[in-house]
């Protein structure tokens, strides 16, 4: 008896708080999206990665629940004392189109929801309809002077709905796969002046010597159209030659490598670039800056949404006061706690639009300031020296590419490390052991080559007779991109597989030969074999190193070496599909994005030789 009545008591209990309760669950879930989507960029963490994707799953769950519960709940009470109690719930309706219209700072948690725009828009229309429904019986049977601040707020949330939708569009018309793309490459190449400016701003920024941020968030604006199209692979490859591009003339891109703050300005210009495309790709903030018209100012538009989002609430705000403290000659029995709530919500959008971390208050920052960079995953301790060696081979490499041949980043073939070996051995040396060592990359598939080069360059390091500026960054290059490649899978067939499973049955005896005494030796000499088909990459990691011993110099063996892993990792950067990419932007992002888009501000895939003159053919 006690255990049913316990029962009955707790039944009537959530019958009482049930709307009460899911709203506020609502609220929190609203406002723990709001506070925690941000820190997803910057961040790699399981656990707030899990609970993200909890809550924005729950988030549309529980309020189009809701809905359909304050749709019952006039069903079912009609107009007895039960619905004039229950009435000011009717008055939350619209702050549930509010939450289906999701925040600021997330509209999807993955590329695959931007595709999805479709089945949201049919949702935008069922609970549009339930909430128009909800309003009208308020206007017939319940309390009209909650009706004007119903409206006003109504109209926000099917506005704040319908631009989460126009932000997922946006997004998944330039999803790998989408049916737009045909359409935007071909927009691309016919359009003029696509990068609106050479290497000339690039050197005026460099040169400051402080870098403003305002400088290179304005940079990053100009070229966003560009640099969207370059991540997401939708660069036309080929597109005529205008004569305004002398802007890229070597003596320009000469000045650019000599300025001061060099380094500083292409990565900020980087990871501004990677920014700005997660903004356009997962969040409303691209809305405002980038989808609406070209010719438009943002920071207007901004200002303009700021205004209407703050007069719609604080004008339901004072009409909804204005309500209550007129329910004392009404009919109408609204319960503290109904009331409390609503205030809540009210007051909630309303400081949303005024506080300083509001999100349209931090829109106008985004588009006045600079966004958090983001900075590369734990697994892989990116230095200074690291950053420096990849930049410094991009600009030798678009040299090379300036003088000899352009680089071909469609498939690797050791082009960067040819040219090094070509400066001390020439071009005809073919027999040279430089040439010789560089010849595996020829005759092996990607994976192993990459396997081989990591066992070369780990057997060099160990050995400690390079200088400590390649030697370092060099390893390090090395350990990371066999880490994407083993772990991440990235790039790798089922052939890839096989080899990677055969060499780390190989690799744990072969590593463990290298602290033994007279085994660099061995190797020197070139007395070390493997016949054994599990070690077919060691036997061939041997022969490299045998012939990279050879070199006189260990500088020059160790710029062979840095060249090999720098043009894997822009090769990869270029070559992995945007899909990558775009997925590691909403975990902390990859390093190897970073190499991307510096890639991008250097210019270096599409730079070729015409009359002196360096050219992106698709200008």
């Amino acid at each position: 008896m006690l255990s049913s009545s316990l029962a009955s008591r707790a039944q009537e209990a959530w019958n009482e708080w049930e709307i009460q309760c899911l709203v506020m669950a609502s609220f929190s879930l609203q406002v723990f999206l709001l506070l925690s989507a941000p820190f997803r960029r910057r961040h790699v963490s399981r656990l707030l990665n899990g609970s993200l994707w909890v809550a924005y799953l729950m988030a549309d769950y529980v309020a189009t629940y809701i809905l359909g519960r304050l749709t019952l709940l006039l069903a079912v009470t009609g107009g007895n004392e039960g619905t004039r109690h229950h009435q000011l719930a009717l008055f939350w309706a619209p702050f549930l189109l509010l939450h289906l219209g999701g925040q600021e700072t997330i509209t999807a948690f993955s590329m695959e929801d931007n595709t999805l725009w479709k089945r949201r828009l049919l949702d935008l229309i069922a609970q549009v309809a339930m909430s128009v429904y909800v309003v009208g019986k308020q206007w017939r049977q319940g309390d009209r002077l909650l009706v004007a601040p119903m409206v006003l707020m109504f109209v926000l949330g099917a506005v704040k709905y319908g631009e989460r939708i126009w932000a997922l569009r946006a997004a998944a018309a330039r999803a790998p796969g989408s049916s737009s793309i045909a359409s935007l490459v071909t927009h691309a190449y016919w359009k003029e002046h696509y990068w609106k400016g050479g290497y000339g701003r690039l050197v005026c920024i460099s040169s400051q010597d402080k870098i403003s941020i305002e400088s290179i968030l304005k940079e990053a604006s100009v070229e966003f159209q560009a640099s969207l199209d370059f991540f997401m692979d939708m660069t036309p490859s080929d597109k005529s030659i205008s004569s305004w591009m002398s802007a890229f003339d070597m003596d320009t891109l000469l000045q650019l490598k000599t300025s001061k703050n060099v380094y500083g300005m292409a990565y900020k210009l980087a990871e501004m670039h990677v920014s700005l495309i997660y903004d356009y790709l997962y969040t409303k903030f691209g809305t405002v800056r980038f989808h609406a018209s070209p010719k438009s100012n943002p920071t207007m538009v901004a200002a303009l949404q700021w205004l209407v989002s703050l007069g719609l609430t604080s004008v339901a705000l004072a009409l909804f006061a204005m309500a209550m403290a007129g329910n004392t000659t009404s009919n109408f029995d609204y319960s503290e706690s109904d009331i409390l709530i609503s205030y809540i919500l009210l007051k909630r959008e309303r400081r949303q639009q005024t506080s300083p971390g509001g999100a349209v208050g931090a829109l106008i920052r985004r588009i006045l300031q600079a966004p958090c960079e983001t900075p590369p995953p734990p697994h892989i301790i990116v230095s200074p020296e690291v950053k420096k060696l990849l930049l410094d081979k991009m600009f030798v490499a678009a040299i090379e590419a300036l003088q000899n041949n352009r680089w071909d980043f469609r498939r690797f073939q050791g082009q960067w490390a040819l040219w090094v070996a070509n400066r001390f051995e020439g071009s005809d040396a073919a027999a040279g052991p430089a040439h010789k060592a560089l010849s595996s990359i020829q005759k092996l598939d990607f994976v192993a080559t990459v396997v081989v080069w990591h066992l070369v360059t780990t057997i060099c390091f160990q050995a400690g007779d390079g200088p400590g500026e390649l030697t370092n960054p060099s390893n390090d290059l090395s350990g990371y991109i066999m880490y994407l490649v083993a772990k991440r899978g990235l790039m790798v067939d089922s052939n890839g597989h096989i080899m990677i499973a055969k060499t780390q049955m190989g690799v744990p005896d072969f590593l463990d030969e290298l602290h033994q005494d007279g085994f660099i030796q061995k190797l020197r000499e070139g007395d070390q074999q493997y016949n054994s088909p599990f070690q077919l990459c060691i036997a061939e990691a041997c022969m490299v190193r045998v012939e990279l011993f050879k070199i006189p110099e260990a500088r020059d063996r160790w710029k062979l070496i840095a060249a090999v892993w720098t043009e894997i990792l822009c090769y990869m950067a270029l070559n992995c599909g945007a899909t990558f990419h775009a997925k590691h932007l909403t975990a902390g992002g990859e390093f190897l994005t970073q190499a991307k888009m510096l890639l991008f501000v250097i210019r270096l895939p599409f730079l070729i030789k015409k009359m002196g003159v360096i050219i992106p053919p698709f200008m």
